[in-house]
């Protein structure tokens, strides 16, 4: 068993950094682990034994920490010899071990469903918890189905005994039948001498019966969905997974007493989103998971055939997208009491969830990671080995960025042992060339809330399409900001929220957006609407940035705009007879109470784009002639577009925006409030955007007049807005700058820039233009050493199949090959290809003859991270001081060096040979 649970007062730098080095910035899926795409039935390595048996029992106390390190508690159980209640202490459980069953969010306690495990000796050596965070407590219902779920431990070389558990709705002879009502529900033989126990949670007793003793849930007027009190049985079977079809069972455990279900819940299921206007509500209160699992499933479908499914419920969004490779990879584990149906979704696609390789978690909540630790002990269980993936910020905190004091928020010990790696944000993660996912840290939901981008190849047309995924929505909580209260994890969080809702805007330009949770954005009635058509999803779903760019405009209105919140309370609106509500009390927005990066007043930008039109919200989502036809529940035509209730009173589609990111020339440092908002990224810039516009006409007239790189000066009030001159076409006034527009004097590589041009290095890309932020290419950089050497001439034959006689670059490359300095790429030079910083480091090490420097990259958290060929060159650079680290105290060796930064490492460089 691998121990990497860290407790949270134990958690030191050392560990962190360890954490980060083992991440790799490429991923592919793990030798000896490649599957044929879609198969159900996959041959399993061996599994670890550690123990020779394992039982099912129950808790009837609190597990008791002794003076050294173990665990006693007092158990119910039942063997060959009856049933016993006795206390016991095991003897071989580590400090991991442990954990699992004392720390919160998950600890055993008096009612849990727990399994003993044995050595050889028949001795006690360990306890787990069977049932999963917030299920295991036998007063809740837990459903389980007999192939996927809790199992008992592999014993003997072989994964363990299946489990199941739900309702019991029938009983004929030596057949049982159990499930929720809806998703499954599953017949099972009973094996001739079965044993049946009755629990009963009021007493902790654990008493032998008949089977003829069992009651079985009764239906009233007919119906099982109207019966309050239902019987909860489990069940263990005289076999594993492997062997299903021969399984019975030899254990039946039904619970007392009965559970009774608030009437509230007693409702068939519809499969559709909490307040979906496709099908009628009828004064019902639409559960959510941890209140009433049983409700909130949904079916699953492709969004990509052989690529991309939706397998989540009718609330929380999971995707399960497969490489050619057949590589597995899911998005999110969802609500820790609803593993069962995220399980039969996935077979129901043609996978069996023990086949899944990696598992991506996208923050830490529980809606998000509750079901990851039992995916993980599944898998595990039948001898694979899924990587789990989180994002440290949620996990450790923000110490990487500078703030130790704001730390992590998971404390759920079995979600923090089963995690392997953490994101590097804005890296793409390489699975195949069919697939490649990044993520991108976008705060303000959580601590460390990641976002993610697709691109899939779709397997029919081997067109390649981007996905994009936002991470988090609610606020929770943080929308309000007090100085005096609780400037430190609140404050920042918000400006980082509306932060990443721009970024996503301004730099993402997908085919297509799917949600995280269904009350976001109309998965499942597309899904729906489609079937009705008879079309696939994708030919339902409006193609390009349209859908993103409104979905994200929805929630940032929200955190930002004063007015739509008063507006709404004076005249609040209602949309078929359901009134739109604002549900915080005093919705203080970034308008109305900050926290404010600056105080405002004139200041120069520096664009760092050419901008982009913001259109204000369009609560009427998805409006295509596709699904023209059909209607939903209240008898609108689906096709002009789909209404969600959640957040719509932002709706205003004829405000306008112009967008911009931009480069401030002020003291602001990218932190603010306690926390790093736009810092968290590399070569940070803020997104600005104008003050309202009435017209497309007005925002395209703006728009027309910038230029990316160019300086302006502008008037920035306190939350930093655009605010429009009387002429609007004064709003952005163009700014007195040097040799080029897009490096003012105010730019923090101005003076690299003058530098290298001015010695002849490096020229501008255009008459105006430098282009800082251009990616360094590698016929870029062998020109300006080329240059800086002499512009010498050589005699040297080259044979690349990309360097033509007649480059600007050409004599550069025959010199820097003849001298070593650097090598071809194949048959190629690839001389457009952008420059990693270890490649940079390693072509001025080998053009300096640099001397061979102590090999200590530890002050880095992400030193180990550099390649063993160009580690010496690393370590020559950061000790001449040539290459320092960037935010985070990180070298990000195989991130692409820009021109500024380039600039700045030749100045450096020649600076120092010239003394």
């Amino acid at each position: 068993m691998k121990h990497r649970i860290q407790m949270r007062a134990a958690v030191s730098a050392l560990a962190a950094c360890i954490c980060l080095s083992a991440l790799p910035g490429a991923l592919a899926a793990e030798p000896g682990r490649v599957k044929a795409p879609g198969r159900t039935e996959m041959e399993h390595g061996p599994v670890s034994t550690e123990f020779a048996s394992t039982r099912l029992a129950f808790a009837v106390s609190d597990p008791v920490t002794n003076a050294d390190d173990t665990v006693t508690l007092d158990v119910a159980y039942a063997d060959s010899q009856g049933t016993k209640h006795e206390r016991v202490t095991p003897t071989g459980m580590t400090e991991t071990d442990v954990a699992l069953i004392t720390v919160a969010d998950n600890p055993v306690a008096a009612g849990s469903t727990i399994e003993l495990c044995y050595n050889e000796q028949g001795e006690l050596i360990n306890i787990k918890n069977i049932y999963s965070a917030y299920m295991s407590d036998l007063g809740t219902v837990y459903f389980d189905t007999m192939k996927y779920g809790a199992e008992l431990s592999p014993v003997n070389g072989e994964p363990g005994a299946m489990l199941a558990a739900g309702w019991l709705t029938a009983k004929s002879g030596n057949q049982i039948t159990v499930g929720d009502l809806d998703l499954f529900d599953e017949t099972y033989t009973l094996a001739p001498d079965v044993k049946v126990y009755e629990f009963n949670t009021d007493t902790s007793t654990l008493t032998a019966r008949r089977l003829s003793d069992v009651p079985v849930t009764q239906k009233t007027d007919g119906e099982f969905y109207k019966t309050a009190n239902r019987q909860q049985v489990m069940v263990v079977f005289d076999q594993n997974y492997r062997n299903a079809d021969q399984a019975e069972v030899v254990e039946l455990y039904y619970i007392t007493p009965q559970p009774t279900i608030d009437e509230k819940y007693l409702y068939p299921a519809d499969h559709m989103p909490i307040d979906s206007f496709m099908t009628e509500n009828d004064g019902k209160t639409v559960a959510k998971p941890t209140a009433a699992a049983w409700l909130t499933a949904t079916e699953s479908f492709a969004i990509i055939p052989d690529r991309l499914y939706y397998v989540g419920d009718n609330e929380v969004a999971i995707y399960l997208t497969q490489a050619d490779d057949g590589t597995l990879i899911l998005l999110d584990a969802g609500w820790p009491a609803s593993g069962y149906q995220y399980w039969r979704n996935i077979e129901a696609m043609g996978f069996d969830p023990r086949d899944i390789d990696y598992i991506l978690l996208t923050h830490g909540h529980g809606d998000q990671y509750g079901t990851g630790a039992e995916l993980d002990t599944m898998i595990k269980n039948a001898g694979g080995d899924p990587v789990v993936y989180e994002c440290y910020e949620d996990t450790y905190g923000y110490d990487i960025y500078g703030f130790p004091e704001i730390t992590g928020i998971i404390e759920d010990t079995p979600v923090l042992n089963a995690v392997d790696k953490f994101y590097i944000n804005d890296t793409w993660m390489e699975f195949d060339g069919s697939v490649r996912i990044k993520p991108v840290l976008t705060a303000g939901h959580t601590n460390g809330t990641d976002s993610f981008i697709f691109e899939l190849t779709d397997p029919a047309t081997n067109e390649t399409l981007t996905i994009s995924y936002l991470g988090g929505y609610g606020v929770n909580g943080n929308t309000k900001y007090d100085p005096d209260d609780d400037p430190e994890n609140r404050g920042y969080l918000r400006l980082s929220f509306q932060y990443g809702l721009r970024y996503l805007q301004q730099t993402v330009e997908p085919d297509y957006m799917i949600p995280q949770h269904t009350n976001q954005y109309p998965m499942l009635e597309i899904n729906k609407a489609a079937e009705e058509k008879g079309i696939p999803f994708l030919e339902a779903v409006n193609r390009g940035s349209y859908e993103w760019v409104n979905f994200l405009e929805k929630r940032q209105a929200v955190i930002t705009y004063e007015d739509y919140y008063q507006n709404w309370k004076a005249d609040p609106k209602d949309e078929f007879g359901t009134e739109i509500t604002v549900t915080d009390a005093e919705l203080q927005t970034i308008e109305a109470a900050g926290p404010y990066r600056r105080e405002g007043g004139t200041y120069q930008i520096t664009l760092t784009d050419g901008g982009r039109i913001i259109q204000g919200f369009n609560r009427y989502m998805n409006q295509t002639d596709k699904l023209s036809g059909v209607e939903n529940a209240q008898g609108q035509d689906v096709g002009d577009g789909i209404f969600i209730l959640k957040d719509s009173f932002t709706h205003d589609p004829h405000a306008w925006y112009v967008q911009v990111g931009a480069r401030v020339s002020d003291g602001y440092d990218g932190s603010c409030a306690g926390g790093p908002i736009e810092s968290v990224h590399d070569n940070w810039f803020e997104i600005l955007r104008t003050e309202r516009l009435d017209s497309r006409e007005e925002a395209e007239a703006l728009l027309a007049q910038l230029q990316s790189g160019a300086t302006y000066t502008v008037t920035l009030d306190q939350s930093s807005e655009i605010q429009l001159a009387d002429n609007l076409t004064d709003t952005f006034q163009p700014a007195a700058g040097g040799t080029f527009t897009d490096v003012p004097a105010t730019h923090w590589a101005a003076g690299a820039v003058e530098f290298v041009t001015s010695q002849g290095l490096l020229q501008g890309t255009g008459t105006s233009t430098f282009a800082p932020g251009q990616p360094m290419t590698r016929a870029m950089l062998v020109t300006a050493l080329w240059r800086e050497a002499g512009s010498p001439v050589v005699n040297y034959a080259m044979d690349f199949d990309d360097v033509d006689e007649d480059q600007w670059y050409t004599e550069a490359v025959r010199w820097a090959v003849s001298k070593g300095i650097v090598a071809g790429t194949g048959k190629g030079f690839s001389p457009d290809a952008a420059l990693t910083r270890e490649s940079l480091a390693a072509i001025l090490f080998r053009y300096a003859g640099g001397q061979v420097s102590a090999d200590d990259l530890s002050g880095y958290a992400d030193g180990a991270g550099v390649s063993a060929w160009a580690r010496e060159a690393m370590n020559w650079a950061v000790a001449q001081g040539l290459i320092t680290g960037k935010s985070g105290g990180r070298l990000d060796p195989g991130g692409t060096a820009s021109r500024a930064e380039v600039s700045a490492i030749l100045m450096r460089y020649v600076q120092s040979a010239q003394a």
